[in-house]
């Protein structure tokens, strides 16, 4: 089984990846393919459609439906396909929270500069993304 950070690297680069360690060709992530919510769970590898609608009131609720403190949680906010923000982590201490855009019809991966510290931060930079990604850069350096 793939450690923490060998799960963040491919949920965050997967994309870029040809295929797995066998030489198949991999499956290409929500992100890419659907508009909508998904989340992807601790130790689980596949994704889950949380909903199609990505409005403020469904990426809150998307949100507020993880154990943030028992759980390990990515949740990819997806307006069209091939452009994203995810906001994910735990409040453990040891792992912390973080966002992460991504563009990839402009080759764009960023890594917030400074990460959030609570669950109302994540949610702020959520909702401002939703309301522009040019709010979010105004709002939150990315490097």
């Amino acid at each position: 089984m793939p450690g923490l950070f060998e799960r963040l690297l491919r949920a965050a680069l997967g994309p870029l990846l040809p295929g797995d360690d066998t030489g198949n060709a991999r499956e290409p992530d929500p992100m890419e393919t659907r508009a909508g919510i998904h989340l992807l769970h601790g130790t689980s590898a596949a994704f889950e459609s949380f909903s199609e609608t990505v409005d403020a009131d469904t990426v809150l609720a998307a949100i507020r439906s993880v154990d943030w403190d028992a759980d390990f949680c990515q949740v990819f906010i997806v307006p069209r396909p091939g452009v994203w923000l995810e906001v994910g982590g735990s409040l453990d201490p040891q792992h912390g929270l973080s966002a992460m855009y991504v563009h990839r019809g402009d080759r764009v991966e960023s890594v917030i500069r400074l990460p959030p510290r609570t669950l109302a931060e994540m949610e702020d930079i959520a909702l401002t993304f939703l309301a522009s990604e040019d709010a979010l850069f105004d709002a939150y350096p990315f490097p």
